[in-house]
């Protein structure tokens, strides 16, 4: 009974996924990604949701930030005028964890400003909820904030099914923008480009990475120097730490 049972969850687990990232990946503007996220989170009781995420893009030495939400604009616009980002508890949560963070039920006697933040929050309708974090192994983190206009354990959030569901969609859609954002990556690496820097990184010299790939050391330096100049980086190891922290080479 157990086999069938724990069969049953994965293929209900197998459909969450795939009709999720069948809908997102067939949306060629990024106008129509919102309400197509928006109605599959809707099915699991999220009634609003913030999805951010830190991730690298086109070869660069710093992630930058990436959001989508359908949050009321006039709460945004006063979350960022009151810098309550820096300030607020989940965001901190979701960034050295890897567990849920319920709000404001996990939150209470945090700070004073975070009970602002939440009290506030409520008067938008964003009464409480849930945040979820994801991580990858090149330091790229994301996180998918639900939330409801009702008190948590009454809403449809607090079903453990939906809670579920709604963690499955929020990391199939955090590989989604990982995998969206190297695809569109500008600056491209050639394979050799990639096998030299891996080397670099090892700690061999030129000379090396040429015996071992059975070229030429003037060769490695030419492909080494592309690398270099295409991350307008200082130096060949500096370019090899660029592309683990891209998740361009593993080592």
């Amino acid at each position: 009974m157990q086999i069938s049972l724990s069969i049953n969850h994965t293929m209900n687990t197998h459909r969450i996924i795939s009709a999720f990232t069948s809908d997102i990946a067939s949306v060629s503007d990024d106008e129509f990604l919102l309400p197509v996220i928006k109605s599959h989170l809707a099915n699991y009781g999220a009634e609003n949701f913030f999805f951010g995420s830190i991730l690298f893009e086109n070869l660069m030495p710093a992630p930058k930030l990436h959001t989508i939400s359908d949050y009321p604009d006039s709460w945004q616009q006063r979350y960022h005028e009151k810098d309550y980002f820096d300030q607020d508890v989940t965001v901190a949560h979701c960034k050295q964890s890897s567990t849920p963070i319920l709000w404001p039920a996990q939150c209470k006697n945090e700070s004073k400003i975070n009970n602002q933040i939440f009290s506030e929050s409520a008067e938008f309708g964003l009464k409480s909820g849930i945040s979820m974090p994801y991580h990858a192994r090149n330091g790229e983190h994301g996180a998918l904030a639900v939330s409801t206009s009702e008190k948590y354990d009454n809403s449809d959030l607090s079903n453990p099914r939906n809670l579920f569901a709604l963690q499955v969609l929020g990391a199939a859609f955090f590989d989604y923008c990982r995998k969206n954002t190297k695809k569109n990556n500008t600056v491209q690496l050639t394979q050799r480009e990639k096998e030299c820097l891996k080397w670099v990184a090892t700690g061999k010299t030129s000379w090396e990475i040429s015996t071992i790939l059975s070229i030429s050391e003037r060769t490695v330096v030419f492909h080494l120097q592309n690398a270099v100049s295409k991350m307008n980086t200082s130096s060949r190891t500096s370019a090899a730490v660029i592309a683990i922290l891209n998740d361009e080479i593993a080592i």
